[in-house]
């Protein structure tokens, strides 16, 4: 009975552990998703500005 409660309570440590490994492995997910859509908006905004400024040149 002792060998099956340290089984147990191992593989509820292991468990915990592997928990908190993937909320953190998410909340990276999510972030670096953030940053990409972020970015993304940058890039439009530069090619906005940029498209925008060829007009003008050509004027």
């Amino acid at each position: 009975l002792a060998q099956l409660i340290g089984d147990l309570t191992m593989a509820g440590v292991i468990a915990y552990a592997l928990k908190i490994v993937w909320g953190k492995y998410q909340e990276q997910i999510t972030e670096n998703k953030q940053l990409m859509k972020d970015q993304t908006q940058e890039w439009k905004r530069l090619a906005g500005l940029e498209e925008s400024r060829d007009p003008e040149e050509t004027d």
